[in-house]
C-alpha cells in the first residue's frame, strides 16, 4: 500500500521491497531524538534577550497584567494584544505569579533609540546580516543575564518554556497526523517529524511569548481529531473532545475561525451518520469559547476584535482593491522569504546566509513539484483502488485546512499595511506543509534508499537549524569582537570614557548604487554616567543622521568594563545617482543623551579634535 492506493500489480511486488524495515522500537528510539533535539534548539532560542520577539513586549504585558489582577482588560486600551482571546495568556499568568517583576517598568523605559530604523537610507543592496545595524528592541542589562538577577528576566523565561512545551505538542501532534496518513511508512513519518522539528521559523516561534505557540498546537490537534474521526467514524467522545480543542483555539486567537472549514468539510463528507455528533461539537465549542466573542459585540461592538485592532493601529487596514493583483503576489513571496528561517522583534530584521535560504528553496522546490506529479499520475493511472477508503476524505481534510490557512494570510496580507510580516501565521496547517513536502520528496527518492535519505534529512535539517542558533541567532544580540589584526590602529579617546582603537579603513572606496562599509574598533576606559549614542554623518552626503547605542545596540555605556573591546559595522548605501570622483567625510561623534552634548575627542598627544573623519570616495562605474 502506498498512499492508501494499490497499482496492480506493483502491489504485489511492492511486498518485497525492504525499505520499510524499521522496528517500532527502533522508530520510537529516533522519535524520542528528535523531540529532545527539538526542546534543546527550542530552549535555546528561548535563552535570547527578553522581549525580542514579535510583539513579546506586549505578550508579556497582558500576562503581567492576568497576573496582577485576574481582570481582562479594556480591549480599546493602547495594547497590540488586548483584543486579543484570553487563554494562553491565563497559562502563562499561572507560571508567571509566584515572581515578582518590578524592574519591568525600568527596562520597557530602555528601548533602543536607534532600533532597526537606524537604516532609513536603505536602498537595494542594503544588508541585513549579523553584526549590521540594531537587531534589538531594548537595550539590556547584565542583570538581565543568567542567573537572571531581574525579576522580569526570570519571569519571562519561565513563560517562554510554555511556548517550548506546546512546540513539542505540535510536534508530537504532525508525528501523528503522518501515522494517520501513512500508517505502513515510517520513513515519511519520520520525514514529517524531522520537517516540523527543524522548521527554524516554527522552532522559535517555539521560544518566546506569544499565542501563536497555543493556536498552532491547537489547530494541530484539532487537524489530527478531525482526521481521526474520518478515519473511524465519529462517537460521543470524540466528538466532545474535539468541541473542547476548537472552543480552546476559539479562545486563543481568533484565527482559529479556520478550523470550521476542515471540520466541516469532514462532517459533510459523512452528513448521515456525522451531522449529529457535528452538532454537539459545536455546542461544546461555543459553550467553552463562545462566551469571548458574545462579550466583545456586547461591550464593544466587535465580537472578533479585528476593528478594535485596526483602531488601535492607526492607518493600519487597507481597502480591498487598493493592493493590485502584481502586488499582493508580491508580498506573498515577502511572506514565504520570512517562513523559513527570519527572527527578530521585526519579523526577517535577523536573516542567516544565503545558502540557507537556497537550502529550504530547494526543499520546497522537490516537495511541491513532487507531490503535484505524483497526484497527476495518481489521476492518470487506470484501475486505481483505494485499499483505505478513508485516505481521500483525510486528504480533503488536510488540503481543506491548507487552503484556507493561505486564503486567510492573502486577505490579511493585502489588507494590512504590516500584512508582509506575518509569515508564522502559516504556521497554524503546518502540519499540512510538512506532510505535503514528506509526500513530494519521497517521489524522487529511490524506494531502496528512502528509509535511509529521510534519516539523512533529518540530520541536516537539525544541522541547520543548529547553524540558525548558534551562528546567527544568538550572535546578533552580542558585541562583535574586533580582530585581532587592526588594519588602522588609532588611539582617539572620547571623555576618558572610550577609546576608538582603530577601524577597518580611512579611505573606503565605492561605486553609485553600492554599500560602503564603515568598521569601528573600540576599547572601554570606564562605565559612563549617562547612556550615549554614538553617530556618523557627513555634512556633504545626502544621508540622514544615522545613530547607534555601543556594538550595535548591545550594550550599555553605563555598563562598560574597563578594558572592554568591540566592533562595528556600519552600513552607507551610495544612491546611483551620486556624482562619481566625489570624496565625502563621514564624522564619527559620541553623544550624551542626558546632558545633551557631545563628548570631547583628544588624540594621543592630548591635542582636541572636532570629530573621527572617514572617507568615503566615489568611482566610476
Amino acid at each position: 500500500m502506498v498512499d492508501g492506493v494499490t497499482h496492480p500489480p506493483a502491489h504485489e511486488k511492492a511486498k518485497h521491497v525492504s525499505y520499510f524495515d524499521l522496528t517500532p522500537r527502533q522508530e520510537w528510539v529516533i522519535v524520542a531524538f528528535v523531540l529532545a533535539a527539538f526542546v534543546a534548539l527550542a530552549v535555546g532560542f528561548s535563552l535570547g534577550p527578553i522581549l525580542e520577539g514579535p510583539d513579546e513586549i506586549e505578550h508579556y504585558r497582558f500576562v503581567r497584567l492576568l497576573a496582577d489582577t485576574w481582570q481582562l482588560p479594556n480591549r480599546m486600551t493602547i495594547n497590540h494584544e488586548y483584543h486579543q482571546p484570553p487563554l494562553y495568556y491565563a497559562i502563562a499568568a499561572l507560571l508567571k505569579m509566584p515572581i515578582d517583576d518590578p524592574d519591568f517598568d525600568a527596562i520597557e523605559a530602555y528601548l533602543n533609540p536607534a532600533g532597526i530604523v537606524v537604516a532609513t537610507f536603505r536602498g537595494p543592496n542594503w544588508r541585513v546580516q549579523p553584526g549590521y545595524d540594531n537587531r534589538n528592541f531594548i537595550i539590556h542589562s547584565r542583570a538581565e543575564n543568567f542567573p537572571y538577577q531581574s525579576g522580569a528576566a526570570r519571569a519571562v523565561h519561565v513563560v517562554r518554556l510554555l511556548s517550548v512545551v506546546l512546540g513539542l505538542g505540535t510536534l508530537v501532534t504532525c508525528y501523528a497526523v503522518a501515522g494517520l496518513l501513512w500508517p505502513e511508512r515510517p520513513d515519511r513519518r519520520l520525514a514529517v517529524l524531522g520537517i516540523v522539528a527543524f522548521w527554524p521559523l516554527f522552532v522559535y516561534t517555539s521560544s518566546y511569548v506569544t499565542n501563536d505557540a497555543l493556536l498552532i498546537f491547537l489547530s494541530t490537534l484539532a487537524l489530527y481529531l478531525t482526521m481521526r474521526q474520518v478515519r473511524d467514524g465519529p462517537t460521543l467522545r470524540s466528538a466532545v473532545t474535539l468541541g473542547v480543542v476548537l472552543g480552546c483555539a476559539l479562545l486563543s486567537k481568533i484565527s482559529a475561525l479556520m478550523l470550521a472549514a476542515p471540520v466541516g468539510l469532514a462532517i459533510l463528507l459523512n452528513w448521515r451518520r456525522a451531522w449529529r455528533f457535528g452538532a454537539i461539537t459545536l455546542a461544546v465549542a461555543l459553550a467553552i469559547g463562545g462566551w469571548w466573542y458574545v462579550q466583545g459585540a456586547i461591550l464593544y461592538n466587535d465580537p472578533t476584535g479585528l476593528r478594535t485592532q485596526y483602531q488601535i493601529i492607526p492607518n493600519s487596514q487597507l481597502r480591498l482593491g487598493e493592493i493590485g493583483f502584481t502586488e499582493s503576489l508580491e508580498r506573498m513571496e515577502k511572506i514565504y522569504r520570512l517562513l523559513w528561517a527570519r527572527f527578530g522583534w521585526l519579523s526577517g530584521n535577523i536573516v542567516v546566509t544565503p545558502t540557507i535560504y537556497m537550502f529550504f528553496d530547494a526543499l520546497v522546490c522537490a516537495g511541491v513539484i513532487g507531490a503535484l506529479i505524483s497526484g497527476i499520475i495518481w489521476l492518470l493511472r487506470k484501475r486505481v483502488k483505494f485499499v483505505n477508503s478513508t485516505y481521500p476524505p483525510m486528504v480533503a481534510v488536510m488540503a481543506t485546512m491548507g487552503l484556507v490557512v493561505l486564503v486567510a494570510v492573502y486577505i490579511f496580507a493585502i489588507t494590512y499595511r504590516m500584512g508582509t510580516t506575518t509569515a508564522r501565521y502559516l504556521l497554524p496547517a503546518i502540519g499540512v506543509w510538512a506532510c505535503l513536502l514528506a509526500y513530494g520528496i519521497d517521489f524522487w527518492l529511490p524506494q531502496r534508499y528512502r528509509l535511509l535519505l529521510a534519516l539523512s534529512g533529518i540530520v541536516i535539517r537539525g544541522a541547520v537549524t543548529t547553524v540558525c542558533l548558534f551562528g546567527y541567532f544568538l550572535p546578533a544580540y552580542r558585541p562583535l569582537p574586533p580582530p585581532t589584526h587592526i588594519e588602522h590602529p588609532l588611539a582617539l579617546r572620547y571623555n576618558d570614557v572610550v577609546e576608538l582603537v582603530g577601524v577597518g579603513d580611512t579611505t573606503i572606496y565605492t561605486h553609485p548604487g553600492e554599500v560602503a562599509i564603515i568598521r569601528l574598533y573600540w576599547r572601554a576606559i570606564q562605565p559612563t554616567e549617562d547612556e550615549i549614542l554614538i553617530a556618523i554623518r557627513s555634512d556633504e552626503f545626502r544621508q540622514p543622521l544615522m545613530v547607534s547605542t555601543p556594538a550595535t545596540g548591545n550594550l550599555r555605556s553605563t555598563e562598560w568594563q574597563s578594558g572592554q573591546t568591540w566592533a562595528e559595522h556600519w552600513q552607507i548605501y551610495i544612491p546611483p545617482d551620486v556624482p562619481p570622483q566625489t570624496v565625502y567625510r563621514f564624522a564619527v561623534k559620541l553623544y550624551d543623551l542626558a546632558k545633551e552634548r557631545l563628548l570631547e575627542l583628544i588624540d594621543q598627544d592630548s591635542r582636541e579634535l572636532h570629530s573621527a573623519v572617514i572617507e568615503i570616495v566615489v568611482l566610476d562605474d
